[in-house]
């Protein structure tokens, strides 16, 4: 948690998404494919049943409410709205692909954020709980293959959701239970339904 997340995490990532896209204008780089996030989608007061690419997180409801990952969602949202102006504003070819939840292996020191989130019921960080009580996952694979597909396919434009499949908090309890037995994953989860699918 940061004691100041306007200038520690929110500006910088504003900031830095627009000096590169600002480079790839400079060396004449015809295309970009940004990651965002499936936090820029979803993020509001009350869930919609459905989601597309034309949606965007509630920024006026995430500052406020600060729920965990807070500071993620609007530096994503704000960087990729940055990021949308500056493409258009000096001809950039700049495609989003919009990831939910990311799971799989990963080659890095420590667990990332996603895999922190997805493996909650194992770990008990109910704070991650709301995150997975209804979402959308992607395999770290596909989601590979999905930025290689819109980057070679002239056609491809603007935004695109990369969600594999969704689950309830219950669905992947059931399955770490089932895959992992040894960590006594829990089979009720206080404050959720277990009818929410």
């Amino acid at each position: 948690e940061s004691k100041d997340p306007e200038n520690e995490m929110i500006k910088p990532s504003i900031n830095g998404m627009l000096d590169i896209l600002k480079s790839c204008v400079k060396a004449k780089v015809r295309r970009v494919v940004f990651t965002s996030s499936g936090g820029t989608v979803n993020v509001e007061a009350t869930q919609k049943p459905v989601y597309d690419e034309t949606c965007w997180s509630d920024l006026d409801f995430i500052r406020p409410v600060k729920m965990t990952g807070w500071m993620y969602f609007v530096s994503k949202i704000l960087a990729e709205q940055a990021a949308w102006k500056y493409a258009a504003e000096n001809n950039l070819d700049f495609i989003s692909i919009i990831p939910p939840l990311v799971v799989g292996p990963f080659i890095m020191p420590s667990m990332p954020p996603s895999l922190i989130t997805a493996l909650s019921p194992i770990t008990r960080t109910e704070s991650h709980y709301t995150i997975i009580k209804q979402g959308q996952y992607v395999h770290l694979d596909d989601l590979c293959m999905s930025h290689i597909f819109l980057y070679e396919n002239p056609k491809a434009n603007g935004r695109y959701i990369a969600s594999a499949c969704a689950a309830t908090i219950y669905d992947i309890a059931k399955m770490l239970r089932e895959e992992y037995p040894e960590y006594n994953v829990p089979t009720k989860f206080k404050d959720y339904k277990e009818d929410m699918g």
